[in-house]
């Protein structure tokens, strides 16, 4: 999985670049769920040019920490690999896409 380009996005002007990849990037990204701040994640994709399935579990279950906690995550410029794999595995429904 090389999602090192991913870059999550809170309100209050937060936004950090993450170069991280598994466990690393699952623990960051649930981190900044678990913040008061963060009323929504989006996560940026510009950079990332391939996802596997292992990198499809952690975004599921980070959409589903966030529904647990009341938040919203988001997906933005997803390149033509990873929204392909979303869509194969039909699960590109269950995500919020921002522009």
């Amino acid at each position: 999985m090389n999602m090192s380009g991913l870059m999550p996005v809170c309100p209050a002007a937060f936004r950090i670049s993450l170069r991280l990849k598994g466990n690393n990037l699952r623990l960051s990204l649930l981190q900044h769920l678990e913040s008061p701040a963060c009323h929504s994640l989006t996560v940026d994709f510009y950079d990332v040019a391939y996802i596997d399935t292992s990198g499809l579990a952690v975004l599921v279950e980070v959409l589903k920490a966030a529904r647990d906690r009341g938040k919203t995550l988001y997906l933005t410029r997803l390149r033509e690999r990873p929204r392909y794999l979303l869509e194969a595995t039909r699960l590109a429904h269950l995500f919020n896409e921002a522009q």
